[in-house]
């Protein structure tokens, strides 16, 4: 899955702390450090159940500690530090695994449950997808092959990898004269 393992340009103005190289293999740091933390915790969830040790005002508190961390990631502070970035993705997983979590622990009908997870999970990731979108384009934006944008150098590789594998057609763009 090309995609999911490198989705960043991989341009000089990207390089910087969107992606860890292993083994030779671009992996974002976003998807490589938080849906592992999620799969972990959901899977340790199933085998030791051990959020209903958890008391409910403790799980708030750790959401609400994730939610601090994540707002500061947000503005920018430790911008820069890759431990600090490394720490905010894995947070983000746990966050996002104790909000499931407190869903559930709710006392309405289970349905209603469901619906919450839902409307949560598909708001955070079109936040979370708006707030990328936004800020990529402010990098792009100031570059010189902005115009040629995404058939530009740091997502030409990208698009190629789709390609090969069968998630997308390329086909050539005309140059538009302004």
């Amino acid at each position: 899955m090309p995609f999911v393992l490198s989705h960043h340009p991989e341009c000089e103005k990207f390089s910087e702390n969107h992606y860890i190289t292993i083994r030779g293999i671009k992996l974002c740091i976003g998807c490589f450090f938080t849906i592992p933390t999620i799969v972990g915790l959901v899977l340790l969830q199933g085998i030791f159940h051990y959020w209903r040790l958890i008391p409910t005002s403790l799980a708030f508190a750790v959401v609400g500690g994730v939610s601090m961390i994540q707002v500061c990631a947000f503005l920018d502070v430790g911008k820069g530090s890759l431990g600090w970035k490394l720490f905010t993705k894995i947070a983000h997983g746990i966050g996002f695994v104790a909000v499931f979590l407190l869903i559930f622990r709710l006392p309405i009908a289970e349905v209603w449950k469901w619906i919450f997870s839902y409307v949560f999970y598909f708001t955070t990731g079109s936040l979370i997808g708006f707030i990328r979108a936004y800020r990529m384009d402010a990098v792009c934006s100031n570059c010189p092959e902005y115009a040629a944008f995404p058939m530009c150098y740091g997502f030409t590789h990208i698009l190629e990898r789709l390609q090969t594998h069968g998630f997308i057609e390329v086909t050539k763009r005309e140059k538009t004269h302004q």
